[in-house]
């Protein structure tokens, strides 16, 4: 992407809504299922997060994945669009979105990076109009169904798609509530920090002082 407009990087899960959209989005639809209400109990989260910690796995995002086989992408994004009406609206971030239309007014390239899964992604962009989207992809066969796979994974891979998609630093910001999007908030003029009850400490070991002082923080 070629474009001399300064580059305002947006994170979605937990930053622009209170949801992880994937999870949730998952669970809106078949949370029904004894074998879901199983993975989102708390021994399974909790060997969930070790799993993630010790190997960098985490099974719950690859099983809730694995249910969408055998669905059509139209299907997928329509149910993404219903997700969005019924679920992810009451669930705004709304200071959030109102540093999206500052930067917007100020000229800057609206960019999505999230490892939500596409259809999810898009449906956020189209109603919430950005520039540009980078998010996990879902793997399709050539007839457009779901194999309940993950072709491209932005979770750990912000930075690689963006320097794929020629979106290079600097930054003229991000909003992020992730800690793990640091080298994009290093290379961020301007970061938004979303903070949930106390995180801001973290935030302060972390960041050096100076980025630190140069971010704004939005409590929610």
């Amino acid at each position: 992407m070629k474009d001399n407009k300064p580059c305002f990087l947006i994170d979605v899960c937990g930053t622009l809504f209170n949801s992880n959209t994937t999870f949730d989005f998952v669970r809106y639809y078949f949370g029904h299922r004894r074998i879901v209400r199983l993975w989102f109990s708390w021994p399974y989260r909790i060997y969930n997060r070790l799993m993630d910690r010790l190997l960098h796995r985490e099974p719950l995002r690859h099983n809730l994945i694995a249910l969408l086989r055998g669905i059509d992408r139209d299907q997928l994004s329509e149910m993404a669009d219903t997700f969005w009406k019924d679920y992810l609206v009451a669930r705004e971030n709304q200071s959030a979105f109102h540093s999206l239309d500052h930067y917007r007014q100020m000229g800057a390239r609206l960019v999505i990076v999230s490892a939500t899964i596409d259809v999810i992604a898009q449906t956020v962009a189209r109603h919430y109009p950005v520039d540009a989207v980078l998010s996990t992809r879902l793997a399709y066969t050539a007839d457009g169904v779901c194999k309940g796979k993950i072709a491209r994974d932005l979770l750990g891979h912000k930075q690689e798609a963006l320097t794929r998609a020629g979106i290079n630093p600097p930054y003229a910001g991000i909003i992020t509530d992730n800690y793990s999007d640091l080298d994009l908030i290093n290379v961020s003029e301007k970061p938004l920090l979303v903070i949930y009850k106390n995180t801001k400490n973290k935030w302060k070991q972390i960041l050096t002082e100076e980025k630190y002082e140069q971010s704004s923080i939005i409590c929610v």
